[in-house]
Formats: C-alpha cells, structure tokens, sequence
C-alpha cells in the first residue's frame, strides 16, 4: 500500500516540475520589456516616412506588377522588400494586407467588381483578425491599461466585438460551407 502511496506521490512530483518547466519554457513574460519600452516600440515601429516610404511604395508598385503578371514569386517578393517587415505585426500587415490592396486597386483600374468585393472583404477579415490577435496578445503580456475603463463600457464593448466577429465570419462560413458542396 506505501508503493503506492509513494508512485503516485513521485508522479505527482513529476507531472509539478513538467508543468513549471513548461511554463518557464514557453512564458511570454519571462523576458518581457518594461511596459513603457513596448509602447515607445510599438509608436516608432508604426511611422512609416522618408527611405520607409519609397520602399513602401515601391513594394506596391512590385506586387501590382506581379498581379498583372499572375506571378506568385514577385508578389511574395514585393512582401518580402516592404519595409513593414520590420516586426511580427509588420509581418503580419505585409503579407495579409498589400496583397488584397493591391488586388483591390486592380479590379477598380479594371472595372471588376465582383473581384474588387472579393479583395476588400479580405482585407476586411485580415485587419480584423490582425486587430483582434494583436489584442490577445496584449491581454496575455498582462500590461498596464493606459486608462480605465467603467466596467459597463468594457462589457458592452465585449459584445459589440463578439457581434462585428460573427458579422464577418458568417460570410466565411456560407463560402466554406458552399465549397464543401461542390462536385
């Protein structure tokens, strides 16, 4: 009965130190910043002036050339010069926004609206779910809010996010939804 007692007791053990070194391994606060450092990142990694500009723009031009060519690899190429890859979130914009920006630029030069739709709703989609993953991630590095929020705000606030979530992904799942159907 003390073997047991004592396997499980070793296990109990165990299954602590795998869970505190899961927990130091993979903490998004173990090596974060101070609260101030994050948000004087964040302000200067958002202007986008002088040489950042040209390269913007330049990206642009690239990925509006690589639509008009049907060519995947200048697209991504146009991506991988634009100067908003400087960070994760720059990632993020690059590679999710341009894209559909461009296309949207395109089918307005070429009077294709159904295609236009198509491109700005995803655009739509991706600044929300950039949006709504740069807010989790907030909430997960637990910093300071910058003021505070009357409760009632903050709940209705929470609704108004859950019902624009379900108006842009219904759209979403009619269309997955109708692909699953075809022959």
């Amino acid at each position: 009965m003390t073997d047991l007692k004592e396997e499980k007791e070793n296990l109990s053990k165990k299954k602590s130190r795998a869970r505190r070194a899961f927990e130091i391994i993979f903490s998004i606060k173990g090596d974060q910043a101070d609260p101030e450092d994050i948000k004087q990142r964040i302000a200067d990694g958002g202007r986008v002036t002088g040489t950042n500009a040209v390269i913007l723009v330049c990206a642009i031009m690239i990925a509006s050339i690589g639509l008009l060519n049907n060519s995947t690899a200048v697209i991504i190429g146009a991506m991988l010069i634009s100067p908003l890859m400087g960070s994760i979130l720059g990632v993020a914009i690059a590679t999710a926004l341009m894209p559909p920006l461009c296309t949207c630029g395109y089918s307005l030069a070429n009077g294709n609206w159904r295609m236009l739709g198509g491109a700005a709703y995803l655009f739509l989609i991706n600044s929300y779910f950039i949006f709504g993953s740069s807010e989790i991630i907030l909430y997960l590095m637990d910093l300071p809010e910058k003021k505070v929020v009357d409760p009632k705000v903050l709940h209705k606030n929470r609704i108004r996010r859950r019902i624009i979530t379900l108006i842009i992904l219904i759209p979403c799942f009619l269309f997955g939804a109708s692909l699953a159907y075809l022959p």
